[in-house]
């Protein structure tokens, strides 16, 4: 992988992506809605949102394999929410792409998570789910929303990715809600460009997405 022209190693890669995620999302981002304030934490940027990911985890009533559900290991001088970290850590160094969850909350409560993974040099893979008795309320398309606002400030993202659709599961993100945010499909999948940006479509690569 090329950054600014300088070939990186696997892990600076990594370091990269993370570093431009963190950069554009802090602590906390927040959004007004009308009545209600939605947010979105970044699970690892502190202790205080890592307790919140492990209190949201344990009281979820259904979880997708995106939510990067740890292993937990046989400990027992640990705690449970020590063994729930050190096991997701463990998980998270043997991933093979970069990725970032984000809690999503909406006033007081945490309704869901946003789970973004980088798919290759320029795109973001995006998914999202939101606890069950939290659904049909659009969430879900205001959370996947906020999401692309902080990705496409990166002049490096040109595309957005939707993977996890499917009309079959009620947990999933539907062709509907994709289309009406304005991602067009693309073999199994739905992309979306960065609107901030002009792409060189003379770039063989990016043509894919066409």
């Amino acid at each position: 992988m090329y950054y600014y022209g300088v070939l990186l190693s696997k892990s600076q890669q990594k370091a990269t992506f993370l570093d431009i995620f963190h950069f554009l999302c802090y602590d906390i981002a927040i959004f007004e809605g009308g009545r209600n304030m939605f947010y979105l934490l970044d699970i690892e940027e502190n202790e205080k949102n890592f307790r919140l990911y492990f209190e949201f985890y344990k009281s979820h009533e259904e979880l997708n394999e995106n939510d990067i559900i740890p292993i937990l290991l046989n400990h027992d001088v640990l705690s449970s929410y020590e063994n729930f970290k050190l096991s997701y850590m463990i998980r998270k160094q043997a991933e093979e792409f970069p990725s970032t969850l984000y809690l999503f909350g909406v006033g007081t409560k945490i309704v869901g998570t946003v789970y973004v993974m980088q798919a290759d040099q320029h795109t973001a893979n995006i998914s999202c789910i939101i606890q069950q008795k939290y659904r049909k309320k659009g969430y879900g398309t205001i959370a996947i929303k906020e999401m692309e606002k902080l990705l496409f400030q990166n002049p490096e993202i040109y595309y957005a990715m939707l993977s996890d659709i499917s009309n079959l599961t009620h947990h999933t993100i539907t062709p509907k809600i994709a289309e009406s945010l304005g991602y067009k499909k693309w073999k199994s999948h739905y992309i979306k460009e960065n609107p901030n940006i002009t792409i060189d479509l003379t770039t063989e690569k990016f043509l894919r997405y066409k």
